[in-house]
This record gives structure tokens, C-alpha cells and sequence, in this order.
């Protein structure tokens, strides 16, 4: 399981201790959910593709 209280820290949040620990806590659990879900994907499941949009290439503003 990751640390989420150092992933918090190192991504500069400021929260109280109590909210912490409720981030945390929940955070936790859904990495726990999302565990689960991954073992019961077949084996044979395709990836999820990726997409790279071209490099814009429009002169002025987008």
C-alpha cells in the first residue's frame, strides 16, 4: 500500500491531522477496492490505449 501521508506532504497539502486521516483512510480503502479489481481482470484483457495528440502547430493564440 502506498504512504499517503508522505505522497500529501510531498505534494505540499496542508490539512489538519483530522483531515488527514480521513483522506488517508479513504484513500486507502479505495487502493484496496482498486486491488481487487485489478486481480479479477482476465488475463487476456486488452490495454487501455494511449493518446498523443500531434503537436499544435497553429501560429498565434490556441
Amino acid at each position: 500500500m502506498k504512504d499517503w501521508k508522505q505522497i500529501a506532504a510531498a505534494q505540499g497539502l496542508v490539512l489538519s491531522q483530522t483531515q488527514l486521516d480521513s483522506h488517508v483512510a479513504l484513500m486507502s480503502q479505495l487502493e484496496g477496492i482498486l486491488d481487487s479489481l485489478k486481480s479479477k481482470l482476465d488475463i487476456d484483457t486488452e490495454p487501455a490505449t494511449v493518446f498523443q495528440p500531434a503537436p499544435w502547430s497553429g501560429g498565434g493564440e490556441k
